[in-house]
């Protein structure tokens, strides 16, 4: 679910970031051929590890969504926190990987980091909301191994009755 407007205003909508609602990567120019069906797993998000879909055609978003496909022709597994940075240009795609990893044909990999890195991508992802960052933040915390070794009695202690 995605809100805000175009132009100055900030777009939100979790999990994780649906693009292709937002009006300005309906604005990226077309690459023809530019096609790849992504699989992303989302590690250490606030809401546990997140599978997506992100489907590129002629270098556009054309569908997103929650869930798991077979046939996907790039694989990526990386941290929440990793994906904001590459979001945000605090990372890059290479980078990104280092603490997860990925699969699918060299050209396929390449195509779709091709894209993300690319500056109307980056001004694109430029327009949605940087609270992002505080996303980026706590999955950092949860993917950390002093959290994991505390998960089980810090949520005893937090709890919501």
């Amino acid at each position: 679910m995605a809100t805000g407007t175009s132009g100055r205003r900030r777009w939100w909508s979790l999990p994780p970031f649906y693009e292709s609602e937002v009006p300005d990567f309906g604005l990226l120019p077309k690459v023809p051929g530019a096609d790849a069906l992504v699989q992303c797993v989302f590690l250490s998000s606030p809401w546990g590890d997140v599978s997506y879909i992100t489907e590129f055609r002629d270098g556009s978003i054309v569908g997103q969504g929650d869930g798991w496909v077979d046939r996907a022709d790039v694989y990526i597994k990386i941290r929440m926190c990793d994906f904001i940075g590459l979001r945000f240009g605090t990372v890059n795609f290479i980078d990104a990987l280092e603490y997860g990893e990925g699969g699918g044909t060299v050209a396929k990999i390449s195509l779709v980091a091709g894209l993300v890195e690319s500056l109307p991508y980056k001004r694109a992802w430029s327009e949605c909301f940087d609270g992002g960052l505080l996303i980026a933040k706590w999955s950092k915390i949860t993917s950390s191994l002093q959290y994991q070794q505390l998960g089980s009695s810090f949520s005893k202690v937090v709890t919501l009755d």
